[in-house]
């Protein structure tokens, strides 16, 4: 078994003697490992069954509001942001400073917490149980396959505990996609993530050629339970921007969205068009039984093949409530004791 590839724009084959890592559903795909109604679509001979590959697709959504600064100095620091990197001559002086641990490109996150709805939401009881009854009525009437259902059933389950599904992230930063930001002004974002979606999308390959990008549907907002968890949590880094000790901090008027973004429809009209990624993907090559949806074993081994592996955040079968670096880093040490031997 081999894999075709380009390097410096000419086309290339490797064979395997053992094992094989693939990252992407595309390339198992393109392989006819998959759905067999994309493959055919696709045009591409079906040579395993599939029906996971691409599929339960989640993903981090994220946003923010932003303020201008109107204080230089806070608790006797000078206050630095990445606005300064906007500009092309501010950002050169702050490259001189960073080997001395100064300046815009030493600058982090300002704070960042995990929260439940009910911490930012004082209905949330309602919009959980509307969730929770959509869902039910969907598992009764069978509208979910088997693996999604188990899915549901376990993220219900963790609203119910209250466990952490929300991120909120101060960032140095204005976040609007509006151009450059003035120089002579500072901004914070109030940056807010959905760390726990119940919305589903796919990534399909749409024809045969390897060069073509997969078509990518994330069906945000599917489930509305996302959409109000997002309004939510713009309504409710607002009301921490009002508050001490940021309120002596911002300017009184925000600069992003604006107030022209007010209502709860009007948010979340907003919100359709200015939610972005994380980067974060998972679940198009999940970690579940074959009868499930699954795409790989335990082992991390393609189901019904013996030398295909796959080792990446595509594995995950529901989306973890933090960033995924760690549990990359996870996956790889595992896979590499798995491959060895050892466990």
């Amino acid at each position: 078994m081999g894999v075709e590839f380009l390097f410096g724009g000419r086309r290339a084959r490797a064979q395997c003697v053992k094992e094989i890592h693939h990252n992407v559903p595309q390339i198992l795909e393109l392989s006819g490992i998959g759905d067999p109604e994309v493959l055919r679509k696709a045009g591409v001979e079906v040579k395993l069954e599939l029906p996971g590959v691409g599929a339960n697709v989640q993903e981090h959504l994220y946003s923010g509001v932003s303020y201008e600064v109107v204080r230089s100095v806070v608790d006797g620091h000078e206050v630095h942001t990445f606005d300064a990197l906007m500009n092309p001559d501010e950002a050169q002086k702050h490259f001189a400073l960073h080997s001395s641990g100064k300046g815009s490109l030493n600058l982090n996150t300002i704070g960042l917490t995990f929260v439940p709805l009910d911490t930012i939401c004082a209905d949330s009881r309602t919009v959980q149980r509307t969730l929770t009854e959509t869902i039910r009525a969907g598992i009764a009437a069978g509208t979910f396959p088997a693996g999604l259902r188990k899915q549901y059933e376990l993220q219900l389950e963790h609203l119910a505990q209250k466990v952490p599904s929300l991120e909120i992230v101060l960032g140095p930063g204005l976040i609007a996609p509006s151009g450059v930001p003035d120089p002579n002004k500072k901004h914070v974002s109030l940056c807010f993530g959905l760390n726990a979606p119940f919305s589903r999308g796919t990534i399909h390959i749409a024809s045969n050629d390897p060069l073509a990008q997969p078509v990518i549907d994330p069906h945000v907002f599917e489930q509305p339970y996302d959409l109000r968890s997002m309004v939510e949590l713009v309504k409710f880094n607002r009301r921490l921007a009002k508050t001490e000790p940021l309120k002596s901090i911002f300017a009184e008027k925000e600069v992003y969205p604006g107030p022209q973004v007010e209502t709860d429809e009007q948010i979340a009209e907003w919100l359709k068009g200015a939610v972005g990624t994380t980067f974060h993907t998972v679940g198009t090559c999940s970690m579940l039984p074959l009868e499930d949806g699954g795409v790989v074993d335990h082992r991390l081994k393609v189901h019904k093949t013996t030398n295909i592996r796959v080792v990446d955040a595509s594995i995950i079968p529901l989306h973890i409530g933090s960033h995924t670096q760690a549990m990359v880093y996870a996956l790889g040490e595992q896979a590499a004791d798995i491959i060895k031997g050892v466990i």
